[in-house]
């Protein structure tokens, strides 16, 4: 079986913000940073490919997915001191990324109640940024393995057992004339869990345990100016439990309740990471 789906998406927006700061005590004049007319434009084009199929107790799927993303923000930076006028400072900022994955993924019936699988994905990200002043390059890519196991005590409540590596691309930074750039963001993640099929298939219950490290994780931070950018904090780890219930009730009712527990620490800081320290929950 092939299947094949698009998207595209193309979104602009104007916005006007007004930022004010206490630079001295009172009665010292509040100074104002207006941005006013900021416009962004962003456009996204997606398409994936992907073929299943099954040869005696083998199921395979093969596929790949592209990704052409273009953002552009033009914005002026009104700057005064109550009712002095310090000027204007135009900002600029264009960002494209072409990316794109080959995936694929074996699984083989060991028995009727028991299956193994092995999947991979590698990824490629080229990145371009340029403030109106300096033209900035990166590509970063990686290669993610995953392994899975399931077993049916019976034909509708099963058992599975899984461990994945993931990845998320790295970037620049442009906010308040600097150029940096962040790392990408690598998880190795364990999962154990159940899911049953119950009166009929009437009654859904899902319940599993989780638990993921994270090397260089991504933190978004703010400078004593609230300008926002995106930093390599260190390594964190998270660990947590999921439960979901749907129930159809009669005909007409159908109830369903999930929550989960969370639990997450960062573990060794990146240097010069100040905004956190070691113990403290991630913000995601």
């Amino acid at each position: 079986t092939l299947l094949s789906s698009s998207t595209y998406v193309d979104n602009a927006a104007q916005v006007s913000l007004s930022q004010k700061y206490a630079l001295a005590p009172p009665p010292a004049p509040l100074f104002e940073a207006l941005s006013s007319n900021s416009t962004t434009n962003k456009k996204v084009f997606t398409q994936e490919l992907r073929l299943n199929g099954q040869v005696d107790r083998v199921i395979w799927t093969a596929g790949a997915f592209y990704k052409d993303l273009s953002y552009r923000n033009r914005n002026s930076l009104e700057l005064s001191m109550g009712e002095d006028f310090l000027g204007t400072i135009p900002l600029f900022a264009e960002e494209t990324s072409k990316s794109g994955s080959l995936f694929g993924d074996v699984s083989y019936a060991l028995t009727e109640r028991a299956e193994i699988g092995a999947g991979a994905r590698y990824f490629e990200d080229d990145l371009q940024s340029f403030d109106g002043v300096s033209r900035r390059d990166g590509s970063f890519h990686s290669f993610d393995p995953r392994v899975y196991f399931s077993y049916g005590f019976t034909p509708d409540v099963r058992l599975y057992v899984s461990a994945a590596d993931g990845f998320r691309s790295g970037g620049f930074n442009s906010e308040n004339g600097e150029l940096t750039t962040f790392d990408p963001e690598k998880v190795r993640s364990y999962e154990v869990g159940v899911k049953a099929s119950l009166l009929d298939r009437r009654l859904s219950l899902e319940g599993a345990v989780f638990y993921s490290n994270y090397d260089d994780i991504q933190m978004f931070k703010l400078d004593a100016s609230n300008i926002g950018s995106v930093d390599n904090g260190g390594d964190a780890r998270v660990r947590g439990i999921d439960a979901a219930v749907d129930w159809q009730a009669t005909e007409h009712l159908r109830l369903q309740l999930s929550g989960n527990i969370c639990d997450s620490e960062i573990v060794s800081l990146a240097p010069g990471v100040l905004a956190v320290v070691e113990g403290d929950a991630i913000d995601y």
